[in-house]
């Protein structure tokens, strides 16, 4: 989820409801082979769908509360399991391999 405020007809900050973050390559954004879909925003949450494409490697991530940490994570699910109290910035996410 990202837009941009305009100030002026000047392009502002982006404001996105999470960020993510590829430790093993050392840069902000999706690791390679892992896809995002975010399938619900509402004021108080956002649903957010992450699989992982390559079928030998598992992919780890972070994944940010917010553009620049500014929120907080309550709970979080797998596969629409049960949630789990997260209650942080930061969620590091591990995905294994697709099979």
């Amino acid at each position: 989820m990202f837009d941009k405020y305009t100030n002026g007809g000047r392009s502002g900050l982006g404001r996105e409801s999470q960020g993510i973050y590829d430790g093993a390559a050392r840069r902000p954004g999706l690791p390679d082979a892992v896809g995002a879909l975010v399938t619900a925003v509402t004021p108080d949450s956002v649903d957010l769908e992450l699989v992982n494409l390559d079928r030998a490697a598992p992919r780890t991530f972070v994944v940010q509360a917010g553009s620049f940490g500014e929120h907080r994570f309550g709970e979080a699910s797998v596969s629409g399991g049960a949630a789990r109290a997260v209650d942080g910035r930061w969620l590091e996410v591990e995905l294994r391999a697709w099979r």
